[in-house]
């Protein structure tokens, strides 16, 4: 479902208008078609994923699941500014602020990925 979504232009503004996205905008809608009703920030939805024991290590991660890096310190939850969704094959799709759309590219910053969640499973799915 993701990819069904590259291309489609960056705004944080904007999400949710037309077809412009950001990155949490981007996994909330991804989501939402398989049942899973997600925060709206990246922040909270890595929140989610830890309250409800939905994490996963780095070599443990399977196509769906979420990878989210901190890029500053921003008082949110782990100080978390990005999220991706992961595609398997060491790839990612993410609304890219830099790149300005929603891109398919190799996992990116290693160290900045502070967390993994596989909220797909939320609902037993």
């Amino acid at each position: 479902m993701a990819l069904t979504r590259l291309g489609d232009p960056y705004s944080q503004l904007k999400a949710g208008q037309d077809n412009f996205t950001d990155c949490s905008y981007l996994v909330q809608r991804v989501y939402r078609q398989f049942g899973i009703n997600l925060p709206r920030t990246a922040a909270e939805q890595a929140r989610f994923s830890v309250e409800n024991d939905l994490t996963v290590s780095a070599v443990d991660m399977v196509p769906g699941d979420l990878v989210f890096w901190s890029y500053e310190r921003n008082g949110r939850f782990m100080d978390i500014t990005h999220v991706g969704i992961y595609a398997g094959d060491g790839k990612v799709v993410d609304a890219s602020s830099t790149r300005g759309q929603v891109v398919y590219r190799n996992l990116f910053d290693w160290e900045r990925q502070v967390m993994f969640g596989r909220p797909h499973f939320a609902n037993g799915k």
